[in-house]
């Protein structure tokens, strides 16, 4: 009853309803860079409605509680991720969109500023899966680059492992691309110099993998058309 009430509502009030979609796109949003930017932990939801320039009331109109926006915000960017890799050449490689991608996200939350927590979060030796919006965040970016490299190697995710295991290793890689370069890098603020540390190193971790997915990938394919 509820739910027909709010359609009826939504139908005769477009405005409002669009006003409605638009609070809820930017409360996501701001929550995407602060948690990506500042860290989950470190991030309130009276941060994430300043942010979108809203009262915490509406934020709580759209979300119950914290878990739910960082779901939220975690499927926007794999959202956009998604959009990312449709919007590539065709002939590109997930590898390459991929790359792509970290290219693109790495110069703009640098822009956005990099807080020191995260900086350290970065540099420490604990795995950077401590942070909850990175776990569904993670998982989301996972779930996509299986899909895309299933295709590429002309795979069955259900019955061959192989296009999520090189999925697991690209996120593991860009992991130990930003704590390599944090030992690298001596300041947190938005200059080229800094962004070109992590994406050099983050480019030789994907053409690493590239190279052993590659040759794992000629090996199977020898295996499976050798006489038995």
């Amino acid at each position: 009853m509820t739910l027909l009430l709010v359609i009826c509502m939504d139908s005769k009030y477009p405005k409002r309803a669009h006003k409605r979609d638009q609070n809820r796109h930017k409360l996501e949003t701001s929550a995407c860079i602060l948690f990506s930017t500042v860290g989950h932990q470190h991030t309130t939801l009276s941060d994430i409605a300043e942010k979108a320039e809203l009262h915490v009331q509406t934020l709580y109109r759209h979300f119950k509680n914290k878990e739910e926006i960082t779901i939220a915000a975690a499927n926007l960017v794999v959202y956009d991720c998604r959009l990312h890799f449709e919007s590539a050449p065709a002939s590109d490689s997930t590898f390459r969109k991929w790359q792509g991608w970290v290219s693109k996200t790495i110069p703009f939350l640098f822009e956005q500023g990099i807080s020191q927590h995260k900086f350290n979060q970065w540099n420490s030796p604990y795995s950077l899966l401590n942070d909850r919006f990175l776990l569904f965040l993670n998982s989301g970016y996972e779930n996509l680059l299986t899909e895309y490299l299933a295709r590429d190697l002309k795979m069955n995710t259900d019955a061959q492992a192989l296009p999520r295991l090189i999925a697991s290793m690209l996120l593991s890689g860009n992991e130990m691309a930003l704590k390599g370069s944090a030992k690298q890098i001596k300041t947190i603020s938005a200059t080229a110099s800094t962004t070109e540390v992590i994406l050099r190193k983050s480019d030789r971790v994907i053409d690493e993998i590239e190279k052993i997915a590659q040759s794992y990938y000629e090996k199977h394919k020898l295996a499976l058309t050798e006489p038995s």
